[in-house]
């Protein structure tokens, strides 16, 4: 088990080598930032591989997006007033949605931010930002057995007797 997280880290290592860079300060920033103290404590905080890896992509995300291209380092995203940073996210949320991102994978996105930045002290409302997200959308509909579909079913359960003097309905 312990050998499928050294492969996993060696992959996000591997990723971020070939990081496709916007800018060149996008350069300078995704080079630097894994070395800031704001990243490390972000990421010491996470115990499973697949979380680290997960928030990881999600924070390059963040840091790749155009409303970063003229900052330098994680200092001066943290510097930057909480309703800016909010206003980023919701935006970077809205591109995401308009993509037909699911709404798992945006709320990884927030859950991912939100943790970073709380952990930085800067106060994000969690709350503004799901709302961006929508509703989960179920694939199949979901409902229950019926005894015309699954007879064998309602023998096992019911006993023979019982089932024999049930008034099965009428199909039409």
């Amino acid at each position: 088990m312990k050998n499928k997280g050294v492969a996993n880290a060696a992959a996000v290592a591997a990723a971020a080598a070939n990081f496709n860079h916007t800018s060149p300060n996008a350069d300078k920033l995704v080079l630097d930032y894994k070395n800031h103290p704001a990243y490390v404590l972000f990421i010491s905080s996470l115990r499973a591989n697949l979380t680290k890896i997960k928030y990881d992509r999600c924070l390059q995300k963040y840091l790749k997006h155009h409303c970063n291209n003229n900052v330098a380092s994680l200092s001066d995203i943290l510097s930057k007033d909480p309703k800016v940073i909010e206003g980023e996210i919701i935006q970077q949320l809205m591109e995401k949605k308009g993509e037909n991102f699911s709404f798992s994978t945006l709320s990884v996105h927030i859950a991912a931010l939100y943790h970073f930045f709380s952990l930085n002290d800067i106060t994000l409302n969690r709350k503004k930002l799901s709302t961006f997200v929508g509703e989960q959308e179920n694939k199949y509909e979901y409902r229950g057995y019926t005894m015309m579909k699954y007879p064998s079913f309602y023998l096992c359960v019911m006993g023979e007797e019982r089932l024999l003097s049930f008034s099965w309905p009428q199909q039409e």
